[in-house]
């Protein structure tokens, strides 16, 4: 299998695994180039791997806070990309993909793959049948092995070029830095190294990082990640997710507390300005918000968010909508219900439901435990 011995293919070529890497130490510099001469002869963009957010041989950042799904995301797109489909609605173009793991372990990888495949709806060829398999997908599980992305550019390259890969993934880029990341100077030498890797190899690199800590509502996507700035303006394109806080109904409708919803907000350096992208994540699968649920939701952690939280902040009109719809979905025949169920339908504590009777107590009555709907007189 060529996973097995790729390596001694990349030593027949002449290249040590092991060797100091140097190649960045010394002065590389390229030809100059005469105005009149490129206009003649003609430049062409590389191909869009990602129509209208990523070219071939450029670099792509996704940022995101820990623990919010970006390896999933990342997963969505390998996917798209060598099933030539959309990807939070971008077209993208069938491609070889190389996606390098470093935080999964091998069989997990996998399986959240499979699963991927699964709900997305995407027959993959049988896997008995070698010869027809389709092989664009390629794993590189590194989990447990620490190596510089400096020590690991040359193999990526190698392997880019054996296997004629258009897009490299890297998830996630923290786990092959060797210095400091606020340092300015480390982090130009890791996207100096990016870059080459992006051209020697012919193909587009995604890598996704981590927000520093705290609430990022009010800071630029260029200024969320955490370390030095230059993660934030040297990529060629960056997408940032941050996270939402929905309305009570709205997450009800799409499934209740097990998904969450998010923002993706992009900086392009080649491209026209996008708008914001907003979907639910549940695992493993982001969905675009096609109904605009999300169109007026506050970042998670914002003050306008605290505020929207607050009982007293929500008009009473979507006080009074969310409550006798949680009523209208839990009685059966009219039946009182438990202000448990009901505080777990809305979103809500139950003292929030307690707090919330207030508004509509001319139509319900309400005890320790229960709630029920009024029977009016004729």
């Amino acid at each position: 299998m060529y996973s097995e011995n790729w390596y001694e293919k990349y030593e027949d070529a002449g290249y040590n695994l092991y060797e100091k890497n140097v190649m960045f130490d010394r002065l590389v510099l390229p030809g100059l180039d005469i105005y009149s001469d490129m206009a003649r002869e003609g430049c062409e963009s590389p191909d869009e791997v990602i129509r209208g957010i990523l070219r071939k041989r450029r670099k792509m950042l996704l940022s995101g806070p820990s623990k919010s799904a970006k390896s999933c995301l990342l997963m969505e797109l390998a996917i798209a990309l060598t099933e030539g489909t959309s990807w939070m609605g971008f077209p993208c173009k069938k491609s070889n993909v190389l996606y390098i793991n470093l935080e999964l372990d091998r069989d997990t990888a996998f399986q959240r793959f499979e699963r991927m495949f699964r709900e997305l709806g995407i027959k993959r060829k049988e896997y008995a049948l070698e010869d027809e398999l389709e092989d664009n997908l390629t794993l590189w599980n590194m989990r447990g092995y620490t190596h510089s992305i400096q020590a690991l550019a040359k193999p990526i390259a190698f392997v880019c070029m054996e296997k004629e890969i258009d897009v490299v993934i890297i998830d996630p880029i923290y786990k092959v830095l060797s210095g400091d990341e606020n340092s300015a100077g480390e982090i130009g030498r890791v996207c100096n190294t990016l870059d080459w890797i992006a051209r020697e190899g012919d193909c587009a690199v995604i890598f996704s990082h981590h927000h520093s800590k705290g609430v990022k509502g009010n800071k630029q996507v260029l200024d969320r990640s955490s370390g030095s700035g230059v993660f934030g303006r040297d990529p060629d394109a960056i997408l940032d997710l941050i996270q939402l806080d929905p309305s009570a109904a709205a997450q009800e409708r799409m499934g209740g507390r097990q998904t969450t919803a998010w923002r993706i907000e992009a900086v392009l350096r080649e491209f026209p300005a996008i708008e914001p992208i907003n979907c639910w994540f549940r695992f493993p699968i982001h969905i675009p918000d096609t109904e605009g649920l999300l169109d007026e939701s506050s970042v998670a952690g914002s003050r306008e968010s605290n505020l929207t939280k607050s009982s007293k902040r929500v008009p009473v009109e979507n006080r009074k909508e969310s409550f006798n719809r949680a009523y209208a979905e839990l009685s059966e025949e009219g039946r009182p219900v438990k202000i448990d169920d009901m505080a777990k339908k809305m979103g809500v504590s139950k003292q929030t439901v307690r707090n919330r009777y207030k508004d509509v107590e001319d139509e319900y009555w309400l005890d320790s435990n229960m709630i029920g709907k009024l029977i009016k007189s004729a």
